[in-house]
């Protein structure tokens, strides 16, 4: 921010805006908060920035990202225990897309993560190869190109056949959906141009992105 003062200003916002996250967090370890169209998104925004302060050093509750990982392992598992659920949850509005990108990119963090949860990412990747899947509600909404985002996030920090393919793919449909004035925009639920061109640039640039080991 160019000095000391406006730097403090600035953490002491982040830290206040890390502890209004952590006190909505539900029962559950979600922030699936009735109200919104695909509330899982909720969870998947508040737990990435949730993540991304504590790896700029600022305080976050153990406990509250423990709950957020056990609520995304179990809509993952189905009551066997055993693979990825291949029904949504009413928190994803019932289009797997959602669901299964937030817990992509909840499991995929650290090398660590990526190890330990190595069967439910392999199961949720080979998913993208079907195209049905990859579109999501059928219309391009916020929710899709969050949910872009967020596969890009994760598969970017394995790197890999995967990621260069689905890099390619899922650059070559964000140009394509270009607005002539240079913005994206949402056709359903989440439309703001601001929120949808912000995740569409997030996702073109993931490549860029340092990898967290």
């Amino acid at each position: 921010m160019g000095d000391a003062q406006s730097n403090q200003r600035v953490r002491r916002a982040l830290e206040k805006c890390v502890r209004k996250i952590e006190k909505n967090q539900q029962q559950d370890g979600s922030w699936n908060i009735s109200g919104g169209w695909a509330p899982i998104l909720g969870t998947s925004m508040a737990s990435r920035s949730l993540d991304q302060a504590a790896r700029k050093g600022v305080r976050v509750e153990a406990v509250t990202m423990a709950k957020v990982d056990e609520y995304t392992k179990k809509a993952q598992t189905g009551a066997s225990g055993g693979g990825v659920s291949a029904v949504a949850a009413p928190a994803s509005a019932g289009v797997a897309l959602y669901q299964n990108a937030q817990a992509l990119e909840q499991m995929s963090r650290s090398d660590k993560d990526r190890k330990r949860n190595a069967k439910e990412i392999g199961a949720i990747t080979a998913q993208l190869s079907d195209s049905k899947f990859v579109n999501g509600f059928g219309s391009m909404g916020g929710e899709e190109f969050f949910s872009y985002l967020n596969i890009s996030d994760s598969l970017h920090r394995a790197g890999g056949e995967e990621w260069n393919k689905w890099n390619n793919q899922i650059k070559t449909q964000l140009v394509r959906l270009q607005n002539e004035d240079g913005t994206w925009a949402g056709h359903h639920c989440i439309t703001g141009r601001v929120a949808v061109t912000g995740a569409a640039v997030m996702t073109l640039l993931a490549e860029r992105d340092p990898v967290v080991k």
